[in-house]
């Protein structure tokens, strides 16, 4: 039993990786709507504008240079997502040893895991606030120095100095 709880972050990480990789392959290349063939457009000719986020046409220009096409938004965004949930479950049920299950049903439920094959920014902006959200009560550990400071009308991510 002591084996099994100490191998529980391993068991979480290969939930992940899991996660990701049957995402990827069921829904290989994903789902592109006429929005996100827009702002693929937007990604290869580096012209930007403001009705699609220009960081995730960046991001996905960058992708697309090394894997052509939506696939690489899909891992991405699947990256973002996976890596969220598990830090996240593992922060909340911290000595669980169902945490990788739940990892795996959170992540597979039906409303959940099809929305995973849309290139959609809204797709992409819920998994990095999942996954920033599970990096929170890391902030003050030396490894992760990233805080989210609250202005008057937009937050910002700036790096912090020493804790």
């Amino acid at each position: 039993m002591r084996g099994i709880i100490r191998h529980r972050g391993i068991l979480i990480t290969v939930a992940v990786l899991v996660g990701i990789s049957v995402t990827a392959a069921t829904f290989y290349p994903g789902y592109m709507s006429p929005d996100s063939v827009r702002q693929l457009k937007q990604a290869r000719s580096a012209s930007y504008t403001d009705w699609h986020p220009p960081i995730m046409a960046l991001v996905w220009g960058i992708l697309d240079s090394v894997i052509p096409g939506p696939v690489g938004m899909l891992v991405f965004h699947n990256i973002l997502f996976w890596s969220g949930l598990g830090l996240t479950i593992s922060l909340v049920a911290p000595r669980s040893l169902l945490a990788p299950v739940l990892v795996l049903a959170v992540g597979f439920f039906p409303s959940v895991f099809a929305l995973l094959s849309t290139i959609w920014k809204d797709v992409g902006m819920a998994s990095a606030l999942l996954l920033a959200f599970s990096l929170l009560p890391l902030r003050r550990s030396p490894l992760i120095r990233v805080c989210v400071c609250a202005k008057p009308c937009l937050p910002s991510l700036r790096l912090c100095g020493p804790a």
